[in-house]
C-alpha cells in the first residue's frame, strides 16, 4: 500500500465506533481505500466482522452508495445475517444482497423484460431431462449412469463450456458414455430445454454475463444499479459466477470491488471452484492489492498446530501462521478403532463424557466425508438417547414455515396497494419494516468472540425473516409481483441452501463440506481413513489437496476439544468386511495424544483414561496447567461448574475439580451409589452410564447431598433426575455419610 493511500486510513471521529475490537491488520482492512482488494483470511480469523463493517464504512463515509452496492454470499443464512449486522452497525439503509444465482435471475428478469423476451421457467432437477434421452438411446439407464450425466453437464456449465467448447477438449469424462455419445446428450438437453422454454441454474450465470457483454444498452442500465462489489467466500466462486462479476465491473477501471476468502478453505473443487481467483487476484484486477488476515480468534493453539501440520510437504500456495488468541486447551486425540461399530458407540460416550464436563449438546458436533456415514452414527446416537440433528438434510423451500406461507399465498388474494413485501410479512407475521433479524446476542460492537444472531432467535423465525427479505429483493428489482415466479425467484436464490437449522439443544451431526462456516467447542472427525479422506476417486495431486484441504476446514471448526479417529474394519455396500488403512494426513501429526480404543495395545497408556483419569497423561498434564492458570482468587474448591458450552478457563476449572474429588470423594457412597444405579440399569433394561454418569455418580459422593437443594446444585441433576431419583439420592447419601 502507497503512503498515500496509508494517510487515507486516518477514522471520521463519527465512525470511530468501527473499529472497536479490530486488530491492526483487521483495522487496516476495513479502512483502507485499496480496490480492488482481496483480503485473505484464515479460519476464525473474523472474516465476517471485516466484510460487515468494510461495507458498512464505505456506506456511512459516503464513498459507496446503498442503491448502488452488491455484496454476494454463498448462503441465505450468511446474507441474513449480513443484513442484520450491517442494521445494528448504523446503516439504515437498504442494499441488495443474495447469491450469485439470485441476482443473475433478478438481472436476467430486467433484460427479459427489457427486450420484450418471453420470461423463462428455471429448470429444478436436470434428471426430468437427462433420463427421457439416455432412455430414447436405447442404453440400459441406471441411476448411476443419470447421475453421472447430469454430473458432467454440472462440470461443464460451471466453467462455461457449450457443446462446441466440451467437443474440443481432450479430458474424456468417466462416463458409461463415450465423448461423441456425450456430446449429443449435451445437445439435445440444450435443444429439449430451449423448445420447453426453460432454463438451468448455471444458464442464469452465463446468459446474464453474455447480456451484459453483447447489449450495450442492458449494460449500462445494470452499471447504475451495481457499482460497489463485495462478495463473501471468494475460493468458492467458479468459472461463470468470475465470469459474471468480470461483465458487471467491466468498464470501470479500477474496479470497485473487494473480496473476502482463503485459499486454505477451497474445499468445492466439484463445482467449478478455482482458488487461483484468490492466489492470483492481483493479476487477475487491474491494479488489485491483497492483505492477509493471520488471526485466530476460534480455536486453541494446540488445534491450531494440528490444522497446520496439514500442509507439511503439500504445496501450498503461502506459509500462513496465525496469530492465536485463543488459552491452551488439551491436546487434540487421535483414537483408533477395530470397527466402524465401534468408532460410533466411542463417538457416543465421548459425547456425554463432554456433557458431564458441561459443554451443551449444541457445541458439539461429528463430521464425517460422506452421507453414507451419517446414518450409522444417526443409529448410535438415537440408541443412547442423545439428541442430535442431521444437518444435510432438508432445504429452505422444503421448511415447514416455507412451504405453509408458499401454500397460503398461492390461495390468498393480495389487497390492491397493499406492496407485495408488506404482503408475504402479513402472511409470515413479520414486520416488513424491519424485517431483519433481532436479538441482543446480534450485537456486531460486542466483541470478536459475539455469538451470532441466529443464536438467540428460533430458526423457524430466522427462515421467515428470510423469505421476507427476499420478498423485499424481488419486488425491488421492478419485477412482475407473481406469486409463481417469486417462488422461482426464491428457488434461484437459495439453490440447495438448507436455511437456517435449529440445533439449539441438539449435537450436530453432518458432513465435512456442509460444516464451513460452522463452530462448535467439541469436534469429533471421524472415519479418517483412506478411501474416505481422501476418497478414493482423488487420484490427481489437485484432488488429494482438495482433500487435504478439507480435514483442514474439518478440523478448524473445533474450538478446544478435538477428537480424531478412524477404524480399521469397515462394511462394505455388499455387506462384507473390509480392511480400513489410516489417511495419510495423520501421518505427519506431532503433538497430539494417540489411543487404541480396543485391543489392549501396549503402547496404549490411555485405555483406561475413562475409567481412571489420574492414569491418562494429558488430562494429568492439562489439569496441572490449568491449575497454574487459575486465578488465586478462585478456589478450586468453589462449587461453581459451567452449565454452557463455554469453553476455556471455566471448562479447565471443571475439570481440575473433577479429578481432585476422586482423590477426595466419599467411596463407600460412591459405591453405593454405583450399586443402586446398576441394578435400577438392570431392573429397566437400560444402560447404566442412560441413569446417571460415573462423573454426577462422583460429584454426589463428594458433596454428600442432605437435601433437595444440595442435589440441585449438582451439574447434571436436572428437574427430571430430581423427581426420579431424588429421594433415593437422598437416602443413599444419607445412610453412607462420613459427616
Amino acid at each position: 500500500m502507497s503512503e498515500s493511500q496509508r494517510q487515507h486510513l486516518e477514522i471520521d471521529d463519527d465512525l470511530t465506533y468501527l473499529a472497536n475490537d479490530l486488530t491492526a491488520s483487521q483495522h487496516e482492512a476495513v479502512f483502507s481505500p485499496a480496490m480492488p482488494l482481496c483480503i485473505i483470511a484464515g479460519a476464525g480469523a473474523g472474516k465476517t466482522r471485516v466484510l460487515t463493517r468494510r461495507v458498512a464504512r464505505r456506506l456511512l463515509d459516503g464513498s459507496a452508495k446503498a442503491d448502488a452496492t452488491l455484496v454476494v454470499t454463498f448462503t441465505r443464512k450468511a446474507a441474513t445475517e449480513l443484513s442484520d449486522r450491517l442494521s445494528k452497525l448504523g446503516v439504515d439503509e437498504t442494499i441488495r444482497s443474495g447469491t450469485f444465482h439470485g441476482i443473475a435471475y433478478a438481472l436476467l428478469q430486467q433484460y427479459w423484460q427489457l427486450r420484450q423476451m418471453p420470461v423463462r421457467t428455471v429448470l429444478p432437477n436436470k434428471t426430468a431431462i437427462v433420463r427421457p434421452l439416455l432412455e430414447k438411446s436405447a442404453r440400459r439407464v441406471t441411476p448411476s449412469a443419470i447421475r453421472q450425466a447430469v454430473t458432467e453437464i454440472d462440470w461443464a456449465k460451471a466453467r462455461s463450456i457449450d457443446v462446441a467448447g466440451y467437443s474440443r477438449l481432450t479430458r474424456r469424462p468417466s462416463l458409461q458414455l463415450s465423448q461423441a455419445e456425450f456430446c449429443e446428450l449435451y445437445r439435445d438437453y440444450e435443444l429439449v430445454k430451449a423448445k420447453r422454454g426453460l432454463v438451468d441454474f448455471e444458464d442464469l450465470l452465463n446468459l446474464v454475463a453474455k447480456a451484459l457483454v453483447q447489449d450495450a444498452a442492458f449494460s449500462h442500465a445494470i452499471s447504475k444499479q451495481v457499482r460497489h462489489i463485495f462478495v463473501d467466500e471468494f475460493q468458492d466462486v467458479n468459472t461463470a459466477q468470475f465470469q459474471l462479476l468480470k461483465a458487471l465491473l467491466s468498464g470501470q477501471e479500477p474496479a470497485d470491488l473487494c473480496v473476502v476468502g482463503d485459499d486454505d478453505q477451497a474445499i468445492f473443487g466439484f463445482t467449478g471452484a478455482a482458488s487461483r481467483y484468490v492466489t492470483e487476484f492481483a493479476s487477475m484486477w487491474p491494479g488489485g492489492s491483497e492483505m492477509v488476515l493471520r488471526d485466530n480468534f476460534r480455536s486453541s493453539p494446540e488445534i491450531v498446530d494440528t490444522a497446520q501440520m496439514l500442509f507439511k510437504g503439500s504445496q501450498r500456495s503461502s506459509d500462513k501462521i496465525p496469530d492465536v488468541h485463543c488459552s491452551s486447551g488439551p491436546k487434540p486425540l487421535l483414537v483408533q478403532h477395530d470397527s466402524a461399530d465401534e468408532e460410533a458407540q466411542w463417538a457416543t460416550q465421548t459425547l456425554r463424557s463432554q456433557r458431564h464436563l458441561g459443554v451443551a449438546w449444541e457445541d458439539m458436533a461429528i463430521l464425517v466425508r460422506t452421507n453414507a456415514q451419517v446414518t450409522l452414527f444417526e443409529h448410535a446416537l438415537s440408541a443412547h438417547r442423545i439428541p442430535h440433528i442431521v444437518r444435510s438434510r432438508g432445504s429452505f423451500l422444503g421448511s415447514p414455515e416455507v412451504r405453509h406461507v408458499f401454500a397460503r399465498l398461492h390461495k390468498a388474494r393480495r389487497p390492491p396497494g397493499q406492496p407485495f413485501t408488506s404482503f408475504v410479512a402479513e402472511l409470515c407475521g413479520i414486520s416488513a419494516e424491519s424485517p431483519r433479524v433481532a436479538g441482543p446476542d446480534a450485537d456486531e460492537l460486542a466483541g470478536p468472540e459475539s455469538s451470532p444472531a441466529s443464536d438467540s432467535t428460533d430458526d423457524s423465525e430466522l427462515n421467515l425473516r428470510s423469505l421476507v427479505e427476499l420478498a423485499h429483493e424481488y419486488a425491488s428489482s421492478g419485477l412482475d409481483l407473481d406469486v409463481k415466479k417469486f417462488h422461482t425467484y426464491v428457488s434461484a436464490a437459495v439453490g440447495t441452501d438448507t436455511g437456517f437449522v435449529n440445533a439449539k439443544g441438539s449435537v450436530s451431526l453432518l458432513t465435512m463440506h456442509r460444516s464451513k462456516g460452522l463452530e462448535f467447542s467439541t469436534v469429533i472427525c471421524a472415519g479418517l481413513e483412506e478411501g474416505l479422506v481422501p476418497m478414493a476417486a482423488s487420484r490427481t495431486q489437485l484432488a488429494i489437496d482438495e482433500e487435504r484441504r478439507l480435514l483442514f476446514v474439518a478440523i478448524t471448526r473445533c474450538k478446544h476439544n478435538l477428537f480424531l479417529s478412524w477404524a480399521k474394519s469397515r462394511t462394505t455396500n455388499s455387506g462384507g468386511r473390509a480392511s480400513r488403512k489410516p489417511s495419510r494426513f495423520l501421518d505427519g501429526l506431532t503433538g497430539i495424544d494417540r489411543h487404541f480404543a480396543s485391543g489392549h495395545h501396549p503402547d496404549d497408556a490411555r485405555t483406561s483414561s475413562e475409567k481412571n483419569p489420574d492414569t491418562a497423561p494429558q488430562w494429568t498434564e492439562w489439569i496441572s496447567k490449568a491449575r497454574h492458570e487459575l486465578s488465586p482468587n478462585q478456589s478450586e474448591s468453589s462449587q461453581e461448574m459451567p452449565s454452557g458450552s463455554v469453553p476455556g478457563r471455566r471448562q479447565k476449572k471443571a475439570a481440575v475439580q473433577i479429578l481432585d474429588r476422586k482423590r477426595e470423594c466419599n467411596h463407600d457412597l460412591f459405591i453405593a451409589l454405583c450399586q443402586w444405579r446398576d441394578e435400577l440399569a438392570a431392573s429397566e433394561t437400560r444402560a447404566r452410564q442412560e441413569i446417571l454418569a460415573d462423573p454426577i455418580l462422583l460429584d454426589i459422593a463428594c458433596v454428600e447431598p442432605r437435601s433437595v437443594a444440595d442435589l440441585a446444585m449438582i451439574p447434571g441433576i436436572d428437574r427430571v433426575n430430581l423427581e426420579r431419583y431424588g429421594p433415593a439420592l437422598l437416602e443413599i447419601s444419607s445412610s453412607n455419610s462420613q459427616s
